[in-house]
């Protein structure tokens, strides 16, 4: 489980305001950046895995 701390914005893609379980799954592919509010960001390169992840969740 990684939580990313220095990443640029400009490679960060907003996945939206997640619950505990869709976090959980979405950082077992890739590592997540959390915002204020609640917003979970990951980096461009895990978008698709993460996005995969999540639509297996619904």
């Amino acid at each position: 489980m990684q939580i990313m701390k220095s990443i640029p914005e400009e490679d960060l893609v907003c996945l939206g305001l997640l619950g505990p379980e869709a976090v959980a799954a979405v950082l077992e592919v890739a590592p997540v950046k959390f915002q204020v509010l609640g917003w979970s960001y990951v980096p461009r390169r895990y978008e698709r895995q993460a996005r995969l992840v999540l639509a297996s969740l619904n």
